[in-house]
């Protein structure tokens, strides 16, 4: 029996899409002969899992890296001796610091990688981004007062001198056993700006989501998810512009519905309740909020596509993989792990440069669409990312790295 200890700061439902895929990860392990699982979290309320314990440890309640890495140095004796007691150290974020401790105790450490931490501290590194193969901290530099100046987020320049933690994450990275990316794209990037660390770095794809829709139920008039917020990351901006266009011209052949999920600031909201003022036509804008991850599977159900005009280089998109799922078409930026999972003959709706213009293109591309061309294409995402993101394929893969 190999046993293995998840230590995490957050732990489904908390996180992200890094957070999600560990849990699909236990989920699909757990049952396997020869693994045990235990996980170590800073998270209060998380979700169980049959045969995994979970144990909260107050010490990993942070949601700022730099603190829960302070915490686990200051109390090294408490972590060696929660480590000594398994074979595998798993690593899904960023608690680096435990590397170096299991390298002492002779334990093996697999990191899983979710983003692009080890060249930027953000995780982030944008597509249009002339350095993102230099490794040099001033250069993550850089690439911060960009982000800060694009946003009009000049609090963001405070982020500077934490580029300078990169350099214990490289050295803690070099200690680690294996190092589990998400894409060949991430897997590039990486190898190709950090070559000591080629040799470590094993592409799995992410876990399929818990989405099971086999047939979808369209709207009769052409409707559009975007499920970013007002990120500037994931295009928002880009989306806006489209929308002032679309309202304000004659752009569409036909009438459509937006529907915009997730997190926007009164300036955003304002400025989308200022375009829809400024409609034209019989398209609506319909920006719904934060809902529950239930809710937005039932609104991919009766969608006829994802607007997804991210800036970075997404290493694999539980968005886009969901859509792809649910027989969504995808009008996502060909970044990252993105075009590795997408069927070359629905490569035509996807982002080259996203921009307001390109992104118009592709939504009218679809909703000239009629609703048996969508289902048929539907039916064809779906089984084709079936293939890709095969379960048991990805479990042999998990099991080779934490027992090889």
């Amino acid at each position: 029996m190999v046993s293995i200890a998840v230590f995490t700061m957050k732990f489904y439902p908390e996180g992200g899409g890094g957070s999600v895929a560990t849990y699909l990860i236990l989920k699909h392990l757990s049952g396997c002969k020869g693994l045990s699982f235990t996980v170590f979290t800073g998270s209060k309320k998380y979700a169980n899992i049959g045969r995994v314990s979970v144990n909260y440890v107050p010490l990993l309640n942070s949601s700022n890296m730099a603190h829960a890495w302070l915490n686990i140095i200051a109390h090294r004796e408490y972590f060696s001796k929660l480590i000594e007691k398994f074979d595998v150290i798993y690593i899904p974020d960023f608690l680096y610091p435990l590397i170096d401790l299991a390298a002492g105790l002779n334990k093996k450490t697999v990191v899983h990688l979710h983003g692009y931490i080890p060249i930027s501290i953000t995780s982030i590194v944008y597509r249009r981004d002339p350095f993102k193969y230099d490794a040099k901290i001033v250069t993550d530099m850089r690439r911060i007062a960009w982000y800060a100046v694009a946003q009009s987020n000049y609090q963001r320049l405070f982020l500077f001198p934490s580029a300078l933690l990169l350099l214990p994450i490289r050295i803690w990275l070099e200690e680690t056993d294996a190092i589990i990316v998400v894409s060949k794209k991430q897997h590039e990037i990486l190898s190709s700006t950090l070559p000591s660390l080629s040799r470590k770095l094993r592409v799995i794809y992410n876990p399929p989501p818990e989405v099971n829709i086999e047939r979808k139920e369209l709207a009769d008039k052409p409707r559009f998810l975007y499920l970013g917020g007002d990120s500037y990351i994931k295009g928002f901006q880009v989306l806006v512009e489209a929308l002032y266009e679309i309202c304000t011209k004659s752009i569409l052949s036909r009438s459509v519905d937006f529907i915009l999920v997730n997190k926007y600031s009164p300036r955003s909201l304002n400025a989308l309740s200022e375009i829809a003022k400024l409609c034209r036509h019989d398209h609506v804008i319909n920006v719904v909020g934060r809902v529950s991850h239930y809710e937005s599977t039932n609104l991919m159900r009766s969608s006829w596509g994802l607007l997804f005009p991210s800036l970075c280089e997404e290493s694999l998109s539980y968005a886009v993989v969901e859509a792809l799922f649910t027989g969504t078409i995808p009008i996502a930026s060909m970044t990252g792990g993105t075009e590795e999972i997408i069927p070359t003959e629905f490569r035509k709706y996807l982002l080259i440069r996203p921009s307001a213009h390109e992104l118009m293109e592709k939504i009218e591309k679809v909703s000239s669409l009629q609703k048996n061309d969508i289902e048929e294409l539907g039916y064809k995402l779906r089984e084709h990312v079936k293939r890709i993101l095969d379960i048991e394929t990805i479990k042999r893969e998990f099991i080779r790295v934490f027992t090889e």
